[in-house]
């Protein structure tokens, strides 16, 4: 009985290797539960093997239809060339009958299409006896990508991501474990809803097709970042999206501007000859800009040295030197000679008297005929108010040194009188009805008198002009005179009055 165990088994694995290198893994197992294979395993055992028990052919079978190979050990030579037999234990399995799968759930399928990212394989078997054979994606030019269980597909078409706007299918395919089985009737639960799937003729695979198809797309998954402003640039903060960049602006900042400050050490001072430049350096952090200002050559800085000042009778010397930074610049003219002043020049020698104090319009000549620069005298006018005889004193400085004095004449100044209108028309309709009264309004510096030739027309001390009633038509004159006085001449003004 051992030794037709072990023919039988070793007529096995000869049968169950031969077909797995030739065939599929479907067509494997269809040709094992065949009626045909089994009358043609019937035939090789030979006759006198009838008595082959039954359960042990059925247990036989069963092993086969899930390419399961047993190899047994044993000692099978009748002529016991080895001397002593070995006797072998055999240790008996109890084995379990196949049984129909009621229902399969799968849950956990990811059907996320993120554009940019590896397909995810992450489906699991939560309810029935089955497992997951493989999950894939397909694209529509027929290019795949299957999960690593898969590996026997074929693997010289595949796509490495989903492309944003491609199409794909999803795809998933389960087998029954320890000898089970789906039928007709299985139901099969995918993340909780209900598909049919299509069974293999051993009824121990199920495969889904197109269970999801969809387009990829950017399911943006945002982070936010923060760019502080700079001296030239604004500040922004945003969200980008990990996947695809897509940014989204939260909110903006102005720039800060540059912060110059004065670099005293990269900055040149100027000369009187030579230009010079301030050299700003921007403080604010990670900038370090530079702005340079140039600053022109400052030129000398002239002043009058004087050696010895003139006076009215004798000559001087000055020196023309740069004076900056204390004379360290040391440029330096040849000594030039300083003219005498010889007298006072005035504009007029008489002036009207103006109630105010009067200072003439001079200058004052050298030598040589030149005008001396006021800046180096100073004037004092005594008796310059009032009419009579006014002194100039002048005090020099500077290049000249000494005094001198000149005497001008005030005189009776020239008066003006002032009046409301130098013509004043009276309308001979009302001069026909009634006496017309018009003040003149006149003013001077001394007293006023008034003075009409017609004794229609009469004028009093305050210069109230009176046009009598009836006063024919006609142009009459009212003269007005300013007395003459210490210091005023006298004045004359003449008003026509006319009536019309």
């Amino acid at each position: 009985m051992k030794k037709r165990i072990f023919r039988f088994a070793a007529l096995a694995v000869i049968l169950v290797i031969s077909p797995v290198m030739a065939y599929s893994e479907d067509d494997m197992q269809d040709m094992v539960v065949s009626e045909d294979f089994t009358e043609e395993y019937s035939e090789d055992i030979g006759e006198g093997q009838d008595d082959l028990a039954d359960d042990e052919y059925t247990g036989l079978i069963s092993d086969l239809s899930e390419n399961t190979l047993f190899i047994a050990a044993s000692d099978d030579d009748d002529d016991g060339d080895d001397g002593d037999e070995e006797e072998t234990e055999e240790t008996e399995e109890t084995e379990k009958d196949p049984e129909a799968i009621e229902s399969v759930s799968i849950d956990n399928v990811y059907f996320m299409l993120q554009s940019g990212t590896k397909p995810k394989y992450s489906a699991k078997v939560t309810h029935g006896n089955a497992a997951i054979r493989y999950e894939g994606w397909s694209d529509e030019g027929g290019n795949v990508n299957y999960s690593s269980s898969a590996s026997y597909q074929d693997d010289d078409i595949k796509f490495t991501k989903f492309e944003k706007d491609q199409i794909y299918t999803y795809h998933l395919s389960i087998i029954a474990e320890d000898s089970d089985y789906f039928t007709e009737t299985t139901r099969f639960w995918i993340n909780g809803s209900a598909y049919l799937g299509t069974l293999n003729t051993a009824k121990t695979i199920c495969t889904f097709d197109n269970i999801f198809s969809g387009r990829a797309e950017c399911l943006h998954e945002y982070k936010t970042y923060e760019v502080e402003a700079t001296c030239t640039t604004p500040g922004r903060e945003y969200k980008r999206c990990t996947y695809c960049g897509d940014e989204i602006t939260i909110k903006t900042t102005p720039e800060t501007g540059h912060n110059y400050e004065l670099d005293e050490d990269k900055s040149v001072e100027a000369t009187c000859t030579r230009a010079g430049k301030e050299v700003y350096v921007c403080g604010n952090d990670n900038c370090g800009n530079i702005y340079e200002k140039l600053i022109p050559a400052l030129g000398h800085h002239l002043v009058y040295d004087v050696d010895d000042p003139a006076t009215d009778t004798t000559e001087g010397t000055y020196t023309v030197k740069c004076n900056r930074d204390d004379g360290a610049c040391g440029y330096q003219e040849k000594s030039w000679t300083i003219f005498p002043y010889k007298k006072i020049k005035l504009l007029k020698e008489k002036y009207p008297y103006t109630g105010s104090a009067i200072i003439p319009s001079f200058r004052v000549v050298d030598s040589i005929g030149k005008t001396v620069d006021p800046k180096f005298y100073t004037v004092v006018c005594f008796h310059n108010k009032n009419i009579g005889t006014a002194t100039l004193h002048l005090t020099f400085s500077g290049r000249y040194s000494g005094k001198m004095k000149k005497t001008f004449q005030i005189v009776k100044g020239r008066q003006t009188i002032t009046v409301k209108s130098a013509s004043i028309t009276v309308p001979k309709a009302d001069v026909k009805k009634k006496t017309i009264r018009v003040s003149l309004g006149a003013k001077a510096k001394t007293k006023l008198t008034y003075k009409s030739k017609s004794k229609k027309i009469k004028v009093n001390k305050k210069g109230v002009v009176t046009v009598k009633k009836g006063t024919k038509k006609g142009t009459y004159t009212i003269t007005i005179t300013a007395k003459e006085s210490k210091n005023w001449k006298k004045a004359t003004k003449k008003i026509k009055i006319k009536v019309k």
